[in-house]
């Protein structure tokens, strides 16, 4: 991998997705084009970004945060970031994922406590690591910038009649201080040390796992008994509420392995859960669309053309 292209996928998964006798190529879902296009799994850029993470190794980038505490798996604090996801991430899930998808090839689910604690940190890192993360913490940004001094007026008046305001906001003083809020986050999260911070940074992890209850959850793996295929969102995880409202305890998480296999992390009680409703299937692939930034992968064209209707 290039020094200057960092990777937010793991290759080793997206070949899992490849098309059938080939190195590395897949199809690719492109969600505002609606266009489904062969590429390379190195070449497209929701998947392998330029100078995204920061070329700084771990320990000068902390030396500017004296009291920011490093995630305890990231180890090698005199290398890059790149780096340490490379061998301290993405090596081990690498080997974890082989023994997972060769034993159920055979029939066999099993994750020993450690290993699923593992799949946990992997999926944490995972979710803050990607380009998703990063826009979507910029998003509240651009879309704020554009509210009206007669909406905040608008806000302040509905809020008003719920408590007792003190004083009088000014509405063009909200909307400064807003809109400049939001233009701090935005260059904050245009920094590559600031967004490589975010992901070694051990409260980032703590938040994860207690906004999502995951340390409580268990792994299981979903078995695709139909002839579609699961697909690849550019996230590389997603996140779903089986109620109407995001509830931490319910909250179930979704990595597609292979186009058979899909871990899935939840309240459960299934190790092994076979579907063979392509209902179900067709579902859950809706959501991984729905939750990806810009794109989705897949070995079948076919099956991914169906989303571009």
């Amino acid at each position: 991998m290039s020094k200057n292209l960092n990777h937010v996928i793991p290759d080793f998964i997206m070949r899992y997705f490849r098309v059938s006798n080939t190195k590395g190529q897949v199809y690719l879902l492109n969600k505002s084009e609606k266009t489904v296009k062969p590429i390379n799994t190195r070449s497209w850029s929701s998947f392998n970004l330029k100078k995204f993470y920061s070329k700084k190794d771990l320990r000068t980038i902390l030396q500017k945060f004296p009291s920011v505490k490093v995630n305890p798996l990231f180890t090698r604090l005199d290398d890059t970031l790149e780096n340490n996801l490379d061998y301290c991430l993405e090596d081990p899930f690498k080997k974890l994922l082989e023994k997972i998808i060769s034993g159920a090839e055979i029939g066999k689910f099993e994750v020993t406590e450690s290993e699923a604690n593992f799949i946990k940190e992997y999926v944490m890192v995972q979710k803050i690591r990607t380009y998703k993360f990063r826009e979507d913490a910029k998003f509240l940004s651009k879309d704020l910038k554009v509210i009206s001094i007669g909406e905040i007026s608008k806000r302040i008046t509905e809020e008003a009649k719920k408590h007792v305001l003190t004083r009088n906001p000014n509405p063009r003083e909200i909307l400064k201080k807003a809109t400049e809020s939001r233009l701090r986050m935005l260059r904050y999260y245009d920094n590559p040390e600031n967004h490589t911070l975010e992901i070694v940074n051990n409260e980032k992890r703590t938040a994860f796992f207690n906004a999502t209850n995951l340390q409580a959850k268990r792994i299981s793996l979903l078995v695709n008994k139909t002839a579609i295929p699961f697909i690849l969102p550019d996230s590389g995880i997603v996140e779903l509420s089986p109620t109407e409202r995001f509830n931490p305890v319910t909250v179930e998480v979704y990595l597609p392995i292979s186009p058979k296999y899909c871990l899935k992390i939840s309240s459960g009680k299934n190790d092994v859960v076979e579907v063979s409703n392509q209902q179900i299937i067709n579902s859950l692939n809706s959501h991984f669309l729905e939750m990806s930034l810009s794109a989705v992968v897949s070995g079948d064209k076919e099956y991914l053309a169906r989303f571009s209707d």
